[in-house]
């Protein structure tokens, strides 16, 4: 029997959402960050299958995230890996619940903290004193 290669996974993962009726947007992002980190993997480990994917696989691949820049140079947002890191733990949950990966695998890909930040939009005493004239 020929084992699944991880990318006809990824294909099977966005019938399957398909076939729930997620949106287009949905679809779109789960395909190309899939792809993404489909990509990383094979690049960085040769890993095709889900025979030779190991949780050391997807710590590091976080950690690649870490280091992500945008085109600016500037580093990327929590909210931006914290993006990618879902559309694979979606891909992984797919793949455990058909029992082609263990679960305890999820573990290997942790969401980073986002930092709760004040508001930008704040009126200053001088404007909110002119609006109660």
């Amino acid at each position: 029997m020929e084992t699944k290669t991880l990318r006809h996974w990824l294909d099977s993962h966005l019938e399957y959402g398909r076939a729930l009726q997620q949106g287009p947007f949905t679809l779109r992002m789960r395909h190309y960050h899939g792809q993404n980190f489909l990509d990383w993997l094979e690049a960085h480990y040769d890993v095709r299958t889900s025979d030779f994917l190991r949780r050391e696989h997807l710590e590091a691949w976080t950690k690649h995230l870490a280091g992500l820049t945008t085109c600016r140079g500037l580093p990327a947002k929590p909210k931006t890996i914290n993006k990618l890191i879902e559309s694979a733990r979606a891909i992984l949950r797919y793949l455990a619940e058909r029992q082609v990966v263990r679960a305890a695998l999820l573990a290997g890909l942790v969401y980073v903290k986002e930092p709760k930040l004040l508001p930008t939009s704040v009126l200053t005493y001088a404007q909110l004193k002119t609006m109660r004239r």
